[in-house]
């Protein structure tokens, strides 16, 4: 480490506000995939009224496209990028489509990623080291990441703080006006969630922590499976899940062993863990690629509830313990709200 950050202006943000698609609270907009950064979605017929509780059905958001990155920073603020690229955002009402930030990703690589520290401040990875800001109603054009090889993973704790690593190791901060230079983050990332500018944690081959200084080197690897997600709503408490149907928690001081919640019984078609959200450390949603969700209670984990049975929920994002938000490999999305 020891090298002093130089600072690196922020992208100019795009003027004007994206065009809404009328749906229910539930559903969504199939939109007309926009060619520039600023043309307009197509307006959808509205969708039928979800239940009053419980998962809504799935709803069409991006036809042809996964859901690969979600983050909901209230339950009436949510942000999504589709596997092409192409961002969506949610008012508590309506899906609205907006502008394709970039390309997509080459196969193999990871993305798009997305984190989200308010309703105005958010930040999005396209594809390759290419960043766009959101400020609530409009996004920045994309611009590279000088410095930066690949970005894997990012995250944001304040309008004032985000961090990313890149597939090199190395780790990027984001201080609401300008990136720092590289810092050694100790090896690649799948996943990063901060619970405030001196907390986070970087899901890798092992969980490294943030200081607000530097990153730790990773503690033990899961010896069962690759970390897929992690959620941190405290620096006490943080969990993680793998592809070995796994989770970690975090509990402030040290790591608990691997505990499997997601079990896969012999011959059965296989599935893995691919997202967790928790608002509190009692209240988390893990999901699977088999389109099943687990809630974390703060003692147990509940049975497999298939909500999008089929199929891959590939992100999940729970601003509080009765509201969530999810996405699918389908192109689909599902809310969720506890009476």
């Amino acid at each position: 480490m020891g090298r002093t950050p130089r600072r690196l202006p922020a992208a100019a943000l795009v003027a004007g506000a994206l065009l809404a698609a009328s749906c229910g609270s539930a559903g969504v907009a199939s939109p007309a995939r926009p060619t520039s950064p600023t043309a307009p979605a197509a307006t959808a017929s509205p969708s039928t009224t979800p239940a009053p509780a419980g998962w809504s059905a799935p709803r069409t958001l991006t036809p042809g496209s996964a859901v690969a990155a979600l983050a909901c920073p209230t339950t009436t603020t949510c942000v999504a990028l589709d596997s092409a690229g192409q961002a969506y955002s949610f008012d508590g009402t309506r899906w609205r489509a907006g502008p394709t930030l970039g390309p997509a990703p080459a196969t193999g690589q990871p993305g798009p990623l997305l984190g989200c520290a308010s309703p105005t401040r958010c930040v999005a990875v396209p594809s390759g080291n290419l960043v766009a800001l959101w400020n609530g109603s409009a996004w920045s054009t994309a611009t590279p990441l000088p410095g930066a090889q690949t970005l894997q993973a990012v995250g944001c704790a304040s309008p004032s703080f985000c961090t990313a690593i890149d597939g090199i190791g190395d780790g990027f901060t984001f201080d609401g006006s300008s990136w720092s230079s590289a810092v050694n983050a100790w090896g690649s990332a799948a996943a990063i969630s901060c619970a405030s500018p001196s907390f986070c944690v970087a899901a890798g081959g092992g969980p490294s922590l943030w200081d607000g200084t530097s990153w730790s080197r990773p503690a033990s690897g899961d010896p069962r499976g690759l970390y897929t997600g992690v959620s941190c709503p405290s620096p006490s408490f943080c969990v993680t899940v793998d592809t070995a149907g796994n989770e970690t928690v975090w509990n402030g001081a040290a790591w608990s062993f691997p505990r499997t919640i997601d079990p896969v019984a012999a011959g059965a078609t296989p599935r893995h863990l691919t997202a967790v959200s928790c608002a509190t450390a009692s209240s988390c949603v893990a999901a699977d690629s088999a389109g099943n969700v687990l809630t974390w209670n703060g003692s147990s984990w509940s049975a497999l509830d298939p909500v999008a049975p089929g199929t891959s929920i590939t992100a999940v994002s729970c601003p509080t313990d009765r509201w969530c938000a999810a996405g699918t490999s389908a192109g689909t999305v599902l809310t969720y709200r506890r009476p």
